[in-house]
């Protein structure tokens, strides 16, 4: 079988990381965001509405930046949606007002749907012939085992 060049292998990794980064990030932060938003007066409506924010940009933004960037190139949306949610987090402590919470949580759904889509096609273009499978459950570990994820490093002889 086909191995990850040692070029592709660097890439990988930093697209591993940051990815882990991003969702470590918002990991931390969504579940004190129903607290921070009841402190400023808002109802549980009010709350599902800053959740729902983040899918609703999201969802419909999804295929919108896969489609650009297999138009354009990967890095440029995995950098501009990783700014963009490094500004968002700013952001989230300079927010005083439940629908600057709403309007936040719709930039972050923006921004994520600039990394997440674009990420894994960027993984499936690095990726050899026959290793799919393998390499993107690799890297999804990124998103779902966040404290656990540096096992991962262990398994990069297998790329």
């Amino acid at each position: 079988m086909e191995s990850m060049s040692a070029a592709d292998k660097k890439i990988f990794a930093a697209i591993f990381f940051s990815i882990f980064g991003a969702v470590m990030g918002v990991g931390i932060v969504v579940p004190l965001l129903p607290v921070y938003a009841e402190d400023l007066g808002a109802s549980g409506f009010y709350i599902g509405l800053i959740f729902a924010s983040f899918s609703l940009s999201r969802t419909f933004l999804l295929p919108v930046f896969g489609t650009l960037s297999d138009r354009t190139g990967r890095k440029p949306y995995i950098t501009a949606g990783l700014f963009g949610y490094t500004l968002v987090a700013v952001a989230f402590i300079y927010s005083h007002t439940v629908s600057g919470l709403i309007w936040l949580r719709f930039l972050q759904g923006i921004a994520s749907a600039m990394i997440m889509p674009v990420a894994q096609a960027y993984i499936g273009d690095i990726t050899p012939k026959n290793r799919e499978g393998f390499t993107m459950g690799l890297f999804n570990l990124c998103r779902f085992c966040r404290d656990g994820s540096f096992v991962a490093c262990s398994f990069h002889h297998e790329l």
